[in-house]
């Protein structure tokens, strides 16, 4: 199991590559003259959500010190799930919505890329939940 565990952990520096990717395309069209504005918007949102997956990989036994304390903290981590789950609900609904009623392929390519980083944020939304399980338990290891 404990093999798994660390490949999961590795494959989860893949989260880097995609989060460069995201804040490329985030500042291509200010770079590139006749960038595509709306297509550059829309890769920037499917590559964030898809390092957000990533990230959820990661294993949450080495927490630095800051989000140990916040996370141990029950009125800031009830604050912190409250605020994910309201942009991973907001983020999905906007994005299914605009996917049902598109007229346009423009306007779904950019639902496609709002729902991924949705999902992308489901994951570290369970994420986040599994830390504060851990963190205020007490315990140190993640139960399996």
């Amino acid at each position: 199991m404990d093999r798994i565990y660390k490949s999961f952990y590795y494959i989860s520096y893949l989260q880097f590559p995609f989060l460069v990717l995201g804040v490329f395309f985030t500042f291509r069209p200010n770079i590139v003259a006749d960038a595509d504005v709306l297509q550059d918007v829309n890769l920037s949102l499917i590559f964030m959500g898809i390092a957000l997956s990533f990230n959820s990989l990661a294993g949450i036994d080495n927490l630095d010190k800051f989000s140990k304390t916040i996370f141990a903290k029950p009125k800031a981590a009830k604050i912190w799930i409250i605020y994910l789950l309201l942009i991973t609900a907001f983020l999905l609904i906007v994005g299914i919505y605009l996917l049902v009623i598109a007229q346009t392929g423009e306007l779904r390519e950019l639902a496609t890329g709002i729902t991924v980083l949705g999902i992308g944020a489901m994951g570290l939304l369970k994420k986040s939940i599994e830390i504060i399980r851990v963190v205020q338990s007490g315990n140190n290891t993640i139960s399996t």
